[in-house]
């Protein structure tokens, strides 16, 4: 569209003479307009600027917050008397007589963690941390009108609505898309095939495999062995003596002497040899796969067959889109008052990947990250796999049990420590001075983040009764309080822990949240109220710790089961695992999706947050106090990382803002002035044009005139034969026209006549 043409339509448009305009050579009218708008709304989130705000100043920029109580003079020196100041001496007592920068940043993690600044006290002097450690806890417990977006206080901000409608005008030709030409006498099919399918395929698949195998080797042997022996031994000697020769002294005798020797040994040996070997095996496998697969398609196929009659020019078919005209305005239609609560982050992990993967997947930005998900799965699997190995290297259960009995009392522990503190007169009086938040920073502050998840593990673990009661069995097995009188015998470990798995599965220790956590703090005698603050102000995050319970519940289930598959004298089989290279490449396949996830975490975790069951909401919303109470139960949207809920209780804020006065400054918005917007549509518009030059031969052209000739000839003749038929009717005939016979000529030939000159 040219500039012109946009400077006229823009100019009817605003004097309201604009009317739908016909296609270009066109004779039919424009197409029919759809006469009902669209309209579209849309939010805008409007924060309170600190007025001081310095532009020449690096620092970030300053928002009003919700202030829960009153942080006017007379109002802050009982919440410093009472809850800063001791709380600064506790935090500092627990630094030891020899603080250290560790030991203050283990201190502050928590009020960092949850956004709080603590740099000043980082950079404090350690040898006078208790003025420091004043500053910090004055700053999250009497905050300023204007904080940081960052930190977990509830920032004011106005919902501006904007109301949008697009009314359409008309449509007109747009560029041109595409040209065909045909020759002479030349015809196309134009075959369009469109096919959307999608496939949703799952597939489970459950196996059981049981072998036992028994062998029984017994050698025998028997022998029998004869020995003798026969010897024979003989000897002479010659001896001179008694004749005596003048000058030769000399003597001769004789001697004879023999010796035979018989021995006969007889020595019987029997042994007897045999080998017996019984085999007995016993192999049962049991396989269940479930596939479910749905498929579901759309198929269009348009068949169009363009064909050009013309004998000697050429046909050229241009194909322009159709355009539509939209006069778009815009207006506020509405201002809200909303608060602006944050949400904490979660650790990415695979375990968390496959516990969320639906709502991933659902909304992965990349389909080349599919692969983590799967890998994932393969790093979870090798992880169980090597845990097998491990436990199938020894017989002893010992450690297994003394493994589960000691997360046991760890977590025994930790409920504990949470109990204490919430009898503590610190916590009470911080709660009775400043609500939620004041109880939640003094638990915070002096118990370690595990614990508190821990805590909230044993309130999910505690809705379950079967588990529950079968941890507890098993630790009275092993380590009984209170052993009748007499004593029973000492319980062998394996007995125990056989007993305690035969009762309950390791799948009823895994970590997770439900709807029934209130429920469970009920049980441990925890106040709901105090965990939902600390949920609330990003002190504990919603991810139970389970002290390793699961895992060792896990182990010691494989053990006994590989215990009664092996063979009494059969070693354990090796069993083959994940390879190497297989294990590299789900991390990192594995990696990549983590990275992905953590920079666009606030993608994923919006996703997961509209998710979210609405009383799950309510009772997280709990944990802010009485601001719960003014604000709808309903997300706004999104501003950052924290939502937006609408203010239904003006009154109750009124004392630091009074929404109604600066609504009612705020002058109504007139509608914008319209615009002109046009844009494609799927339609096409065909205009044919015939070509001028006919590339014809002479012969051909002088044959065409030809036939001209013959077809006016032929016109001329209907035309004259209908002329004809209506005389016929003007004069009353209304019968069919009969063609009168032709004339004949009758020739006789007399063949006796004398032939003439």
């Amino acid at each position: 569209m040219s500039s012109d043409i946009a400077e006229s339509l823009a100019t009817e448009i605003a004097e309201g003479t604009y009317a739908p305009s016909q296609f270009d050579d066109c004779a039919k009218p424009a197409l029919p307009v759809d006469q009902n708008p669209q309209i579209v709304r849309f939010k805008q989130f409007n924060l309170f600027v600190s007025p001081r705000l310095d532009v020449r100043t690096p620092k970030a920029p300053e928002f009003l917050i919700l202030r829960q109580y009153d942080t006017s003079e007379p109002g802050r020196k009982p919440i410093i008397d009472k809850l800063i100041k001791p709380l600064s001496g506790s935090l500092r007592a627990n630094l030891g007589t020899r603080p250290s920068r560790a030991k203050l940043a283990s201190a502050l993690e928590p009020l960092k963690r949850a956004g709080f600044a603590v740099e000043a006290a980082m950079m404090a002097d350690i040898n006078d941390l208790a003025h420091a450690l004043e500053g910090v806890l004055t700053q999250v417990l009497l905050p300023d009108a204007y904080q940081a977006f960052q930190t977990p206080h509830p920032h004011f901000a106005l919902c501006a609505t904007y109301e949008q409608v697009w009314e359409l005008k008309g449509y007109t030709r747009g560029e041109l898309i595409s040209s065909i030409s045909l020759a002479p006498g030349e015809q196309l099919t134009l075959d369009i095939h469109s096919w959307d399918k999608s496939t949703m395929k799952s597939e489970q698949e459950l196996a059981s495999e049981e072998e036992l195998r028994v062998a029984d080797n017994l050698t025998q042997r028997d022998a029998h062995t004869v020995t003798r022996e026969l010897a024979k031994d003989m000897s002479g000697k010659l001896t001179a003596s008694g004749v005596t020769i003048p000058g030769v002294p000399a003597s001769f005798g004789a001697d004879v002497s023999g010796k035979i020797a018989q021995s006969s040994k007889n020595t019987t040996e029997k042994i007897r040899e045999r080998t017996v070997q019984a085999s007995h095996a016993l192999k049962s496998t049991r396989k269940l796969r479930i596939e479910v697969s749905r498929e579901v398609g759309r198929e269009q196929r348009q068949t169009r067959v363009v064909a050009n009659t013309n004998r000697c020019h050429t046909l050229n078919c241009h194909y322009f889109e159709i355009m539509a005209n939209y006069v778009v305005t815009t207006k506020r239609v509405a201002l809200d008052p909303c608060l602006l609560l944050p949400m904490a982050p979660v650790a990415v992990t695979a375990a968390w990947v496959l516990c969320h993967e639906d709502v991933l997947k659902q909304v992965l930005l990349d389909k080349v990250f599919l692969d983590g998900f799967d890998a994932a799965r393969v790093l979870e699997a090798n992880t169980d796999f090597e845990e097998i190995v491990k436990e199938q290297e020894g017989q002893d259960v010992q450690p297994y049990v003394d493994a589960i009995v000691l997360a046991y009392e760890t977590l025994l522990a930790a409920v504990d420590a949470v109990k204490a503190q919430s009898g503590e007169p610190l916590p009470n009086a911080a709660g009775s001075v400043a609500g939620p938040l004041g109880s939640a920073t003094a638990i915070a502050s002096n118990i370690p983040p595990e614990q508190l998840r821990q805590a909230l593990y044993m309130a999910m673990l505690a809705t379950d009764l079967l588990a529950w009661n079968a941890l507890k069995k098993l630790k009275q097995d092993v380590k009984p309080v209170s052993p009748p009188s007499p004593p029973p015998p000492p319980r062998h470990a394996g007995d125990a822990l056989k007993d305690f798995l035969a009762v309950v599965g390791p799948a009823a220790y895994r970590p997770h949240l439900n709807a029934s956590l209130s429920t469970g703090l009920s049980v441990l005698g925890i106040s709901s109220g105090t965990v939902s603050a600390l949920i609330a102000w990003g002190y504990l995050m919603m991810r139970p710790d389970d002290a390793e319970l699961y895992y060792a519940v896990k182990a010691a289930d494989k053990k006994i089961k590989a215990m009664a598959k092996a063979a009494d004298e059969q070693p354990t089989a090796a069993r083959e695992g994940f390879s190497t290279m297989e294990v590299a490449k789900a991390r990192v396949a594995f990696d990549a999706l983590k990275c992905h996830i953590e920079d666009n975490w606030l993608h994923y975790l919006q996703a997961m947050w509209r998710r979210e069951d609405n009383d799950q909401q309510f009772l997280r919303l709990q944990g802010y106090g009485a601001i719960a109470g003014v604000i709808e139960n309903d997300m706004l949207g999104f501003l950052g990382h924290k939502a937006a809920f609408r203010v239904l209780v003006r009154e109750a804020v009124k004392p630091q803002i009074d929404f109604d006065a600066i609504i009612s400054q705020v002058p109504p918005e007139a509608a914008s002035a319209p615009q002109l917007i046009t844009l494609p549509t799927q339609g096409t518009l065909l205009e044919a044009m015939v070509g001028e030059c006919d590339a014809c031969e002479d012969f051909i052209q002088q044959s065409r005139v030809l036939d001209l000739r013959v077809q006016e000839a032929k016109a001329k003749q209907e035309e004259s034969e209908a002329n004809r038929y209506a005389k016929r009717v003007e004069g009353g005939d209304y019968s069919d026209p009969k063609t009168p016979p032709g004339g004949k000529v009758i020739v006789n030939v007399d063949d006796n006549a004398p032939p003439t000159d």
